[in-house]
């Protein structure tokens, strides 16, 4: 079965749609939304509603590369699993998954702001090493490594 792919971040009305299929706003809530960086196979969105706060992800069917790179929309549905199955083992090791929209292939989390949650890669890419919480993620993998082969 071929999905029909439709670009969320087109489209402040789509978004609207799916978050309140979620039950996350309503009709009522002025949405606001910001594109977030980082993202290559994915549209990333922060999106407003009063005091609440999500991160939205839309699997992209074309990477955002200079070659043409294709990639199955589908793939959406394994990093929800992945995120579900990390957040059982260790909670507070991933955003928690607020909905999912199998149609849309997107599925909204929390948002996490930067001035609470540095980004780990940037970090090491500015030479900042953090030497515990790299040790911390180290124990957060191998809990996930261990549970991951029972």
């Amino acid at each position: 079965m071929e999905t029909c792919f439709k670009d969320l971040s087109a489209s402040q009305d789509a978004i609207r749609e799916v978050l309140q299929t979620m039950g996350l706003i309503n009709d009522a809530e002025t949405l606001h939304v910001k594109p977030l960086t980082g993202g290559v196979s994915s549209n990333i969105l922060k999106v407003s509603a009063g005091d609440k706060h999500f991160c939205l992800k839309q699997a992209l069917p074309k990477l955002k590369v200079a070659k043409e790179w294709l990639a199955p929309l589908e793939r959406v549905f394994a990093e929800i699993d992945w995120m579900k199955t990390v957040a059982h083992i260790a909670p507070n090791a991933v955003p928690h998954i607020k909905g999912v929209d199998r149609s849309a292939l997107c599925f909204v989390m929390d948002y996490l702001p930067t001035e609470k949650f540095s980004n780990w890669k940037s970090q090491l890419l500015n030479g900042n090493i953090d030497v515990a919480f790299a040790g911390m993620m180290g124990e957060v993998l191998g809990k996930v490594r261990f549970n991951r082969q029972l």
